[in-house]
């Protein structure tokens, strides 16, 4: 099992891109997108959520380090400048972690 995982985290790791707001903005207005909190691992968290590990991932939604940007949020995100994310795919969910960039 364990080389099952790690293969579907090497697999998702190759597919990880970056995009600005506006290339998820559909997702998030389709509820499709889910946000990943700065204090988890993008690709943990998509690997939790292809593996269906629903102890894992409903311990997350709980701690809200794993969220869907609502309305207010999704606006906050328009208006932000330089604002990028890294995103995998993880049907029908893309999961994006905002990427933090230095001064």
């Amino acid at each position: 099992m364990k080389s099952e995982i790690k293969a579907l985290r090497a697999k998702l790791e190759g597919e990880t891109g970056t995009a600005d707001w506006a290339l998820l903005a559909a997702h998030a207005r389709a509820d499709h997108l889910i946000v990943v909190g700065e204090e988890l691992g993008l690709l943990d968290a998509a690997t939790a959520v292809a593996n269906n590990d629903a102890d894992r991932v409903g311990g997350w939604i709980d701690d809200a380090l794993l969220t869907k940007p609502d309305a207010g949020l999704q606006a906050e995100y328009a208006q932000a400048e330089s604002l990028f994310f890294q995103f995998v795919i993880v049907a029908p969910f893309v999961m994006a972690q905002q990427v933090k960039l230095s001064s």
